[in-house]
Parts: structure tokens; C-alpha cells; sequence
């Protein structure tokens, strides 16, 4: 992708659900090319979008287009742990409300990476809080999401309060800007009609595929933007947390030598 490729980095890349050093998406799956350009389009070339953190340099791990276990999920998130400084996560359980707990793999690779990354100073893990609140879910109860290794994001809409779909949790550590509105009983409080309609502007896959085809319409049924490179409807705490992982790309560019717990304070 034209606001991709400058900052991408292959030796730091791989796809767990192929086995290879490849993880190009496939088909529809948009999701992680979005994702990387909220982080880090690059935004110096006159064309599309620019992401939070324009001069960072991408790997794309490929995790969640296929079936996971706790062994593969464990080995991502290590992945190239000596070139990683920030793994943005914008994925979990299901979002039904019930209790989903992490792998005892996963859980030592977390604590594995606060400890030995970043030449001790402990590697950045952004986690999205969870799209389940009218499913009663709540962000605690996502074993990934409520690791004490992570930053849980949760989402705000355009109108300055939490969106309709992102979960409330006590683990939850930052609200970062997304699309969304708000429904009952909290009417009082819904400013957009239909909601989500200012949805994320950002990369999407080339051509016509992914979030943006081509019709002129986005999911909302309102206008896309007319380069189908690049969409105005991504959102959800997927969108969330790569902002916010960007924004911790900036912090450790002005002080490299904060460590994981430093970030969560700031």
C-alpha cells in the first residue's frame, strides 16, 4: 500500500496462520491494513492519510484470520521481540459476556515481553477493551484486555462520549477517538443520526476490496471516500487502539527510555 510500504518492515513480520513471512491480507480482510494506518501511515508523500505516528516503522503479525491456540498466540506476541517496541492488538474474545480467560502460554509470553523487551525496559502491549456493550459485555471480564501487561482502549464517538458498542471496565485505562453513536435509554445523550456515521478515515486494501469498494457508499450509506485505497469507515476499539499505540510510538520517540509502567502512567 502506497501509505504502507515505506514504514514496513518484513524481518519483523510473519503470518502464524500460514507459517510463513507473508502476511498479506486475503479476500475482504481489511482489518490489520486499516488498523497499521491509523498507527503509522505514513503521511509524507501528498497522497491518502497520515497515521499517528508517521515515521514508525510497521510489521504486520497475521493471528486472527484463521483458527489460534494458545501456543500460536503465545509466539505472536513475541514475535521479533528484540526489533518490537509496541504490539497493538486489536482483537479478542467474543463479545457475548461471558468470562473468556488468556492461556497460561500467552499469559508467561506477556510477562516475557514486559520483562525482556526493549533491552529490559519491557515492550508496549495495546489491547482493545471490547465492541460488547449491548451484549452486556464488560472489558473485565476479557482475560486479554485485563492483563496487568496491558493498556485496555475503550472508544469515544465524535460527540465527546463513549461509543454505543465499546465496553466499560475497570481495567480499562484510556478512551481513544472512533466512530459510534449512542443508543437508549440514554437518548438524551445520542447526537448522531444514524449512528457511527463519522466513522476513521484511513488505509484500506487496494482496489475493490475491504471497506471501501468502489460503490460510492460506505457501510453507513454515506459517502466513501473516492480513492478505494483509503476508507472513512473503519472503526470499533480495533480503531481505538492502534491510535493509541501510535501515540505511545511519539512518547518513546521523545523518551526513549520510559518503561512499560512509565507509559501506563503517562
Amino acid at each position: 500500500h502506497e501509505d504502507l510500504s515505506i514504514n514496513y518492515n518484513a524481518e519483523a513480520s510473519y503470518d502464524y496462520n500460514f507459517d510463513d513471512a507473508d502476511p498479506h491480507p486475503t479476500g475482504n480482510d481489511a482489518h490489520g491494513t486499516a488498523a497499521g494506518g491509523v498507527a503509522a501511515g505514513y503521511g509524507h508523500n501528498g497522497v491518502g492519510i497520515t497515521g499517528a505516528a508517521p515515521n514508525a516503522s510497521l510489521s504486520g503479525v497475521r493471528l486472527i484470520a484463521g483458527g489460534t491456540s494458545d501456543s500460536t498466540e503465545a509466539n505472536a506476541l513475541v514475535h521479533a521481540l528484540d526489533d518490537v517496541d509496541i504490539y497493538s492488538n486489536s482483537w479478542g474474545p467474543t463479545d457475548n459476556g461471558t468470562i473468556s480467560p488468556i492461556g497460561p502460554l500467552l499469559s508467561q509470553s506477556l510477562e516475557d515481553g514486559v520483562t525482556n523487551g526493549r533491552d529490559g525496559k519491557g515492550v508496549i502491549y495495546t489491547w482493545a477493551g471490547g465492541n460488547g456493550r449491548a451484549s452486556s459485555d464488560n472489558s473485565n471480564y476479557d482475560g486479554y484486555a485485563n492483563s496487568r501487561y496491558v493498556i485496555a482502549v475503550s472508544a469515544i464517538s465524535s460527540n465527546g462520549i463513549h461509543a454505543d458498542y465499546s465496553e466499560p471496565g475497570a481495567n480499562v485505562l484510556i478512551s481513544s477517538p472512533s466512530d459510534g453513536g449512542w443508543y437508549e435509554p440514554d437518548s438524551d445523550l445520542y447526537f448522531e443520526t444514524p449512528p457511527g456515521i463519522a466513522g476513521i478515515t484511513t488505509t484500506d486494501i487496494e482496489g475493490n476490496r475491504g471497506y471501501n469498494s468502489g460503490s460510492g457508499l460506505n457501510y453507513n450509506g454515506v459517502p466513501n471516500v473516492s480513492d478505494n485505497n483509503y476508507t472513512n469507515d473503519f472503526g470499533g476499539t480495533s480503531s481505538a487502539t492502534p491510535l493509541t499505540s501510535g501515540i505511545v510510538a511519539l512518547m518513546l520517540q521523545a523518551n526513549p527510555a520510559l518503561t512499560w509502567r512509565d507509559v501506563q502512567h503517562v
